[in-house]
């Protein structure tokens, strides 16, 4: 990640500068905070970097110096600016962290498909038929609907509604009974209901023309727009 630094400062302004100058710069570069400040004392860097303290004192002068040949001119191109005894600010901080930053998601977007290859290239696949079939509790968790208590009426239309044929969620049936308010009605719906079962269409191959409980009460069948057949009694042959 440091390469781009160095790769710049090398060809840089600061050429000629010497060895304890790029030290304290990378050390610089490494330990700058969030807010562009970093910490410098002459005793600990010089231990750290192995440097003499004096070497240390006058790299971190140099560095605190206008640059005019600088390629950035921020403070008259100077790297550091004291703030206190040993506090500084590194003016350019931001554009390193930009180029950090932008070398960090790079970094992480490698190593997150690297990642997803290797779980996914060599996944197995599953030949298995989808599942259908399904609970009204498992519909009503997967839309994060709150559970809602079935009023009595709207309990004697499901209970009506033949049971192999109660196909999609009894959570979105409630609710659209309750959203149309159909408890006024359900003496109607219900006897609709109890008609429909013993019509023709209704009772023909084994109830395959049956609809869903959800799609009868969105078009509000029982209003006429499926008119029973009542079915032809079936008549004994002599």
């Amino acid at each position: 990640m440091f390469g781009k630094y160095f790769s710049s400062t090398f060809t840089g302004s600061m050429i000629g500068s010497g060895l304890a100058v790029f030290a304290v710069w990378g050390y610089v570069i490494a330990n700058t905070r969030w807010d562009g400040t970093v910490e410098l004392h002459p005793i600990i860097l010089a231990a750290i970097l192995g440097c003499t303290v004096e070497e240390v004192e006058e790299a971190i002068s140099k560095l605190g110096m206008p640059d005019q040949k600088s390629r950035n001119n921020k403070e008259e191109g100077r790297r550091l600016i004291q703030r206190s005894a040993f506090l500084y600010f590194v003016p350019t901080y931001v554009d390193y962290r930009a180029i950090r930053d932008d070398t960090d998601r790079r970094e992480y977007m490698r190593n997150y498909m690297n990642k997803y290859r290797k779980k996914h290239v060599n996944a197995p696949v599953n030949t298995s038929k989808p599942q259908l079939a399904h609970t009204d509790t498992d519909t009503d968790i997967k839309n994060n609907a709150p559970p809602q208590p079935p009023s009595g009426a709207f309990s004697r239309f499901w209970e009506a509604w033949p049971k192999s044929i109660r196909k999609g969620s009894k959570g979105k049936c409630l609710q659209v009974w309750k959203r149309g308010g159909f408890d006024s009605v359900a003496q109607q719906i219900v006897a609709n209901v109890e008609t429909l079962k013993r019509s023709s269409d209704w009772c023909k191959d084994g109830g395959a023309f049956i609809p869903a409980p959800l799609v009868y009460l969105n078009q509000r069948r029982w209003d006429g727009a499926e008119a029973p057949v009542k079915a032809e009694p079936q008549v004994a042959m002599p």
